[in-house]
């Protein structure tokens, strides 16, 4: 009721806000956090809860294809390439398969320093014996074998929310050295001490998801590591994780990559016809955007 009548300007909330029981007396700006996160139709119900239209941001680490889409075929273009903190050091990267080589590592450059990390799967499970997609289940097996169990512990989203804040209390705490989950932790959670993250079947992941686990490591003034675990080292996405860690770069390769969408719809990848015409004739494009332009001066001073 406060929202409704105006008397609350600023709201703040989850995915509670696009529920139809919420409306806004003068919805003027939006801003989206993780917008990635978020689908076309979840982003175009909150905008529609405007009566004239809004100001929209969109904040993401890694833009995907589609929001990237938009923006450049935008009107008004803003970039803010905000630098890190001045103790923060760049995140090492790099593709590897070795598991003895992984374990010593973790040993040796980690946890023999009392720092912590972080190993992902894709899976908590699987009921496919061929698959040799890592899982949460195998992989708390195969650490916890080899550097104890009261060295490992596990989150995943089947858990629920006290046990999740429960483990990463604890994690938080030094507790224990190596967290396994499964993309939970990809935004949220924020461990200074966790400086190592391992992505298992890291070609699984797409690049957006991959930034967005590597920005858990390296939070503070140590060095971070990520390990993308893989045998396909000539990976498209996996070779740009490792050439760069410029958020905007890898959402430039991503667009390359899996394509554009369609800015009339609602995927948001995926080769569009209309959108690759705009990059063959872009002078064209400019002539017809400048056209746009004086119609819709027109109908609104009509």
């Amino acid at each position: 009721a406060g929202i409704a009548s105006g008397m609350y300007q600023f709201v703040v909330g989850t995915h509670a806000i696009l529920s139809e029981n919420i409306s806004f007396k003068n919805l003027a700006v939006t801003v989206c956090d993780e917008e990635h996160r978020f689908g076309v139709n979840q982003r175009n119900i909150l905008t529609s809860k405007a009566v004239t239209g809004t100001h929209t941001v969109a904040m993401s680490a890694t833009p995907i294809p589609r929001t990237m889409t938009s923006i450049l075929y935008g009107s008004n273009i803003r970039v803010y390439d905000l630098e890190l903190p001045a103790e923060r050091k760049e995140t090492k990267t790099c593709v590897y398969s070795s598991q003895s080589g992984i374990f010593k590592f973790l040993e040796k450059e980690i946890l023999a320093k009392g720092e912590q990390a972080y190993v992902v799967c894709p899976y908590i499970s699987t009921d496919d014996e061929e698959t040799e997609v890592s899982t949460v289940e195998e992989t708390y097996s195969v650490y916890s074998d080899h550097f104890g169990k009261e060295k490992v512990s596990v989150i995943t989203g089947k858990m629920d929310s006290e046990e999740i804040e429960d483990v990463i209390t604890r994690f938080k705490q030094n507790k224990f050295g190596i967290l396994i989950s499964t993309t939970i932790i990809e935004v949220g959670v924020s461990v200074k001490n966790a400086n190592c993250i391992i992505i298992r079947n890291a070609e699984n992941f797409g690049l957006a998801q991959l930034h967005q686990l590597r920005g858990r490591v390296g939070r503070g003034s140590s060095q971070g590591y990520c390990i993308l675990e893989s045998e396909d080292k000539d990976n498209p996405r996996l070779t740009t994780m490792c050439q760069t860690t410029n958020g905007f770069k890898i959402a430039e390769e991503d667009l390359k990559l899996r394509g554009g969408g369609n800015l009339l719809g609602t995927e948001q990848s995926g080769k569009n016809e209309l959108l690759e015409l705009l990059s063959t004739y872009p002078k064209m494009y400019e002539i017809a955007k400048n056209d746009a332009k004086v119609i819709v001066n027109q109908i609104k001073y009509a």
